[in-house]
């Protein structure tokens, strides 16, 4: 079979001049419409139209914007008492431009908003020791916000559970932010040995109230989502090979999502507990965590 050269020629012009029709028939209807809407369009929202079709002739010549004099509402400025730090910052007595004495005209007040980069700080404590005299005994000070024998101060065993267990980052991603060693972090490197049938047969007093209320869901799609950036994490975590890695990844996990219902701040309620447990090492640690005020 052959092909016309000639006859393809003229196929391909016809299917040139069809596209070229087809878009000046576009322009054309949005020109049409334009006169007749205006310059919105029919999917302009009203509140953008230059004047609403039920409005009322005295509206009609409202103009927008403010009235002539309004101050408006711009970004709120701190006073001094509510900041965390009041800084000064100085200017040299030349100008920069001809060298010339400058004149003091006071300060003016800039708000800014900053934070501090996570960072491991390495603290010595000096820990201070006296002897009574008469029970021979030598006491020695303790130091502040850090359990027995523990390397790691309870505000940095706070941020490193909240950030994993509550925000779902794996254990590279916080040491990364952090500085301390992934293989000395909490515990959660081995994963979970799932035991569910066990849990069924154990306690079912505790996995059936939406047969007696209807105001219980009968799915668990909550606790899935809450638990979804947890199982993320210990995905790429490489996840957990012992009984004790996944009994202390459930009961972190337990009781920090308790304390994100109770409080309004999951690390500082966590210090808290721990700073407790250091003080009174045989209090309970329920008593601890769950003590707390929940304002």
């Amino acid at each position: 079979m052959t092909y016309c050269k000639e006859c393809l020629r003229k196929q391909q012009k016809i299917n040139e001049l069809e596209e070229q029709i087809a878009s000046l028939k576009g322009q054309l209807c949005y020109q049409e419409r334009t006169a007749k809407e205006g310059f919105f369009g029919s999917s302009t929202p009203s509140s953008k139209l230059p004047v609403k079709a039920n409005s009322s002739k005295e509206q009609q010549r409202n103009r927008g914007g403010a009235k002539v004099g309004h101050k408006g509402h711009g970004r709120a400025s701190i006073r001094q008492e509510d900041a965390d730090k009041v800084e000064t910052i100085a200017l040299d007595n030349t100008c920069p431009a001809c060298g010339a004495a400058l004149e003091d005209k006071g300060s003016k007040t800039r708000t800014v908003m900053d934070c501090h980069p996570v960072k491991m700080e390495k603290v010595v404590y000096r820990l201070q020791r006296k002897r009574c005299p008469k029970c021979k005994k030598v006491i020695t000070a303790r130091p502040p916000g850090v359990l027995a024998k523990c390397l790691y101060s309870n505000q940095l065993l706070a941020h490193v559970a909240v950030q994993h267990y509550i925000y779902g980052n794996t254990l590279g991603q916080i040491e990364k932010q952090t500085g301390v060693g992934y293989s000395s972090l909490v515990e959660a490197r081995h994963p979970a040995i799932q035991k569910i049938q066990d849990i069924f047969r154990e306690k079912p007093e505790r996995l059936y109230h939406w047969a007696d209320d209807r105001n219980v869901p009968a799915d668990n799609n909550r606790a899935e989502r809450e638990l979804r950036p947890l199982v993320i994490a210990r995905k790429i975590s490489f996840g957990s090979q012992s009984d004790a890695g996944a009994k202390t990844r459930e009961i972190l996990m337990t009781v920090l999502h308790t304390l994100g219902k109770r409080t309004s701040d999951v690390t500082i309620a966590f210090k808290c507990a721990l700073d407790k447990l250091a003080e009174q090492p045989a209090i309970e640690p329920y008593d601890a965590i769950f003590g707390l005020d929940s304002s």
